[in-house]
């Protein structure tokens, strides 16, 4: 069964999605953790060097990272310093603000994920968890009259879009692809902490490796995810163009980013820390010049 909703526009903004983000980047950052210094180090690829999220580091960190050079000694991620429009994440205004009400009808939006989709494979490439998701036509988001397929989805810890200046524990990024407008479409979903595992999440998070893979592990064919059940019921959501929140910062993104949270434990969110380090790149000081969409389901 398909869990499928449609929204209306009640607001919008020129104050001018997920993305595809960390999983796209080609480089490994370490993992953080003191269990994760005995990792093996993965193979260097001087097209596509380290880079890290420490904000305190000038020479790896996110503000580095558009001068960051490759085995040639050119910028190997240019994009990244570029004061675009689509530079992602960006801090979104708190729902109730003025400009959340009356506003310009959109197309509709059209989001079917399915009760049983078949997750492939698993990797820590060193900057994120990734799952991957079988390609299907049960998981699928439909925009202005183009179809894309759910690919896979990754997570980041804290998350990297706020809202009214609230910043999550967990952000998950559900990347879909091969549509015509939009080179990918992102759908970015908030997690708070509760007491019990998000179940899941459950099935995946504990085939992920501590130390970073250079490829994907498979999973058991019977591996099934409820992907309805990683949505939150609120459909409501910010819309904008973004780009890949990691380098190479590819401004290519067509983010939806869901405005009501669910739930993962603290243990779960603890465990991608331990293995990874705080992996969010920071807020992007370009939001007034972005075109941004508040759609609410209410």
């Amino acid at each position: 069964m398909n869990s499928t909703f449609k929204k209306r526009l009640v607001g919008s903004i020129c104050v001018a999605v997920l993305a595809a983000s960390a999983s796209c980047g080609g480089s490994r950052a370490p993992a953080a953790s003191a269990s994760a210094a005995a990792c093996p180090s993965l193979p260097n690829d001087p097209a596509h060097p380290h880079f890290g999220y420490d904000p305190n580091d000038t020479v790896d960190g996110p503000s580095a990272w558009g001068t960051i050079r490759d085995g040639a000694g050119a910028p190997a991620y240019p994009a990244c310093a570029t004061s675009t429009q689509q530079q992602a994440p960006i801090a979104f205004p708190a729902t109730s603000a003025p400009w959340a009400t009356g506003g310009v009808k959109l197309d509709g939006l059209t989001l079917s994920w399915s009760k049983a989709a078949v997750a492939t494979a698993v990797i820590n490439n060193g900057h994120t968890w990734k799952a991957l998701v079988g390609p299907s036509p049960a998981n699928t988001i439909s925009v202005q009259n183009e179809t894309y397929t759910m690919s896979q989805f990754h997570v980041h810890s804290p998350s990297e879009h706020t809202v009214g200046g609230k910043q999550y524990p967990l952000e998950a990024h559900f990347v879909h692809g091969g549509g015509k407008g939009f080179a990918g479409v992102a759908v970015g979903v908030f997690f708070e902490e509760d007491t019990v595992d998000n179940a899941e999440l459950a099935k995946v998070w504990s085939k992920f490796s501590a130390c970073p893979q250079a490829t994907e592990a498979s999973l058991p064919a019977a591996t099934t995810l409820d992907l309805t059940a990683l949505l939150p019921a609120n459909a409501s959501h910010f819309e904008y163009d973004g780009g890949l929140t990691a380098p190479p910062c590819s401004q290519v993104v067509h983010f939806f980013i869901m405005t009501t949270p669910i739930k993962a434990s603290a243990a779960q969110i603890k465990a991608l820390r331990d293995a990874l380090g705080p992996n969010a790149r920071p807020t992007q000081p370009v939001l007034n010049q972005k075109s941004v969409t508040y759609q609410s389901q209410n």
